[in-house]
């Protein structure tokens, strides 16, 4: 059986997709947390990208549980042929499989209330205390770590333009969700999470 895939249509869905989610989060987060406004219909939460269980989470979840099952998909064709780095194409969308059920659970966030966090927050700096608040990102910086350096010689292998897309696309997603965490988590801890500048950083995040 032959499928057919138009790129060029899937992109636009999925930009239009992203584009509506991400705006009605942001006018929903402007509406409460800047102007005050009620929300009688709960928009709040079924909107808001800093909440969980909503149309938000759903999305960014079925996209990864998408990611988990093309990559399953291209790990079998390269087993079947024989080719090499069949288990990094395995271990991505066992990755990616993670990630989307994280989104649906909040794994990251039970993460934060773990022993061992606190342990290396004791040993940074007081002038970092603030931006590691969110604790969770050290253990999650050390898997980062040691998956980026297992996946070096595979990046190198994959076709120049695949590459760069693989390394383009992992920096949005790790900074994003590490990066842009660590200054949500310095905000956090200065002004707290009910207000309009918590929200916009969770949102860019």
């Amino acid at each position: 059986m032959e499928v057919t895939v138009h790129q060029a249509r899937i992109q636009r869905l999925l930009i239009d997709a992203i584009a509506i989610v991400a705006v009605a989060g942001l006018a929903v987060e402007i509406a409460q947390d800047g102007l005050g406004f009620d929300d009688p219909y709960d928009l709040v939460d079924l909107f808001s990208l800093s909440y969980e269980e909503n149309i938000p989470t759903w999305l960014s979840a079925g996209l990864h549980a998408t990611s988990a099952i093309l990559l399953a998909l291209i790990a079998s064709g390269k087993q079947q042929t024989g080719a090499p780095y069949v288990r990094h194409w395995w271990g991505l969308s066992v990755v990616f499989t993670y990630i989307s059920i994280d989104e649906l659970v909040q794994i990251h966030e039970e993460m934060s209330n773990w022993d061992i966090n606190d342990r290396f927050v004791d040993l940074v700096p007081d002038s970092l205390a603030g931006a590691l608040y969110f604790s969770w990102v050290i253990p999650a910086a050390i898997m980062v770590s040691i998956f980026v350096l297992s996946y070096v010689r595979f990046l190198i292998h994959l076709p120049r333009i695949t590459s760069v897309r693989f390394i383009r696309a992992g920096a949005v997603f790790v900074g994003g969700a590490l990066g842009i965490e660590l200054f949500l988590g310095y905000w956090t801890d200065l002004y707290g999470r009910s207000n309009l500048g918590y929200a916009l950083i969770d949102w860019v995040e």
